[in-house]
């Protein structure tokens, strides 16, 4: 005796399974399109670093760079109504200095000893001075009052009987440290190579005591 084959499923329950099925394929397609936005996600589109591209994105980047065509009439360099921020000679610099002449022609190498005066040129180096702890010892009288009290004159930075940084090695520490965002550990380590001296962390150059 065979078996029953079972009910043809109702109006109703077809519906639901459509729908089910309507709302599945919905889900679906809006995960494609979210995966297909972020593999399409670059440095040109988004906020994703330039390390973080993909190799075809990078291969793009670069076939994009050097298709780019300047334009004829555009000439190199600055252009009209550019602000330049390249340094100017200054009128009165602090010093100046002439240099040895040329010993050797740059075209055939002979030698400059005996070679006619042909005027001078000029350059200006901007530079700052090299950095060197000086290191004050300061005598500090002291008097003795008809009342018995002794007063010890003050020295300029610091107080009596101690050895401390002053306020110049002082700024350049909380300078570095608070608009340069470097660590106070970092801090002492830099101000300590710079002026070959020790730098404690917890020093008061770096707290500007």
């Amino acid at each position: 005796m065979s078996a029953p084959e079972p009910p043809e499923p109702s109006y109703q329950e077809l519906a639901a399974l459509v729908a089910g099925l309507v709302a599945r394929v919905e889900t679906l397609e809006t995960e494609n399109a979210e995966l297909r936005r972020r593999l399409g996600m670059n440095s040109t589109n988004s906020s994703t670093p330039p390390s973080k591209d993909s190799i075809e994105a990078k291969a793009k980047r670069r076939v994009d760079r050097s298709s780019r065509e300047r334009s004829k009439e555009r000439k190199p360099g600055g252009q009209p109504g550019r602000q330049g921020s390249g340094l100017r000679p200054a009128s009165e610099p602090d010093r100046t200095e002439v240099v040895d002449p040329p010993a050797h022609c740059r075209g055939c190498g002979d030698e400059l000893g005996d070679a006619a005066d042909a005027g001078m040129s000029w350059a200006q180096v901007w530079d700052i001075l090299a950095v060197t702890l000086e290191k004050v010892h300061y005598l500090l009288p002291r008097r003795r009052c008809g009342c018995g009290r002794t007063t010890t004159a003050a020295p300029p930075f610091g107080a009596a009987g101690n050895v401390t940084y002053g306020p110049n090695v002082n700024a350049a520490a909380i300078l570095l440290a608070s608009e340069g965002n470097v660590p106070i550990e970092r801090t002492a380590a830099l101000m300590a190579m710079m002026l070959s001296a020790p730098v404690s962390v917890q020093g008061t150059v770096m707290f500007g005591k």
